[in-house]
């Protein structure tokens, strides 16, 4: 799928439903937390324009966005990253273990930086819940719902791309302390889903 081809849901889902490697989890975790953050945006707003002023709830909004937009960006670059890998698996000759090795690191981070994200908007959505406008709460359960399951799916890619790639120490900001830094990043993530609402 290019990127002129991913200009709608449906074609997203389309190339989602394809027996192809990308798009796949990732993106679709990214994606989901996506909408829960433009959900946040969505109920803060509504309030707002209720005349309900709340320095609390433009910040909200205002973090919701940033997520929204920082989600977006890493569904794509999951997609890409993900076809890149299994292009440069299937070359398997020249350059491609050499640049396998050196893209792992990012293709391993990336369902980590979408599962933290995810739950970040997960916890913008529960700070607004007792803030916004009693007729758009259900919209507000429904951004919680869906940033944690972004945040636990993303988690579940994170897992499978560090059982099969392993990170040095020095490539990972999560956890210099540990030769598997993704995992300590990983308990953290599963911890904060725990306890989102």
């Amino acid at each position: 799928m290019t990127k002129e081809q991913n200009n709608s849901p449906e074609d997203f889902l389309a190339a989602l439903a394809e027996p192809s490697p990308s798009p796949a989890a990732g993106s679709a975790a990214a994606y989901a937390a996506a909408m829960a953050a433009a959900l946040v945006v969505k109920v803060c707003r509504i309030t707002l324009a209720k005349n309900q002023a709340s320095v609390a709830l433009v910040d909200l909004s205002q973090a919701a966005a940033a997520r929204q937009g920082d989600l977006t960006r890493l569904a794509e670059e999951d997609r890409t990253a993900v076809a890149a890998h299994f292009q440069l698996r299937k070359d398997k000759g020249g350059n491609a273990e050499r640049l396998l090795a050196e893209m792992r690191p990012r293709f391993t981070l990336i369902p980590l930086e979408i599962g933290e994200k995810a739950a970040a908007v997960g916890e913008l959505a529960a700070e607004a819940r007792e803030l916004v406008w009693s007729g758009v709460r259900d919209d507000n359960v429904a951004a919680v719902l869906l940033a944690a399951a972004a945040a636990r799916a993303a988690a579940s890619c994170g897992r499978r791309s560090s059982a099969s790639a392993p990170l040095p120490v020095s490539t990972s900001r999560y956890s210099p302390s540990t030769s598997h830094p993704s995992a300590s990043a990983k308990r953290r993530m599963a911890a904060r889903c725990a306890s989102m609402p």
